[in-house]
């Protein structure tokens, strides 16, 4: 896979960059928040 050690490695760099992306589209509003509330669940 492109250099990458093991899969496992090249998944978590995935889902970062994923997560990146939810965030700058207004998507992830709770991932800089460790205990989301509930509302805060709902609304995402």
């Amino acid at each position: 896979m492109l250099g990458f050690n093991s899969m496992a490695f090249a998944q978590g760099i995935l889902d970062d960059i994923k997560l990146a992306r939810m965030v700058r589209k207004g998507q992830a509003n709770w991932a800089g928040s460790p205990q989301p509330t509930l509302a805060e669940q709902f609304e995402a």
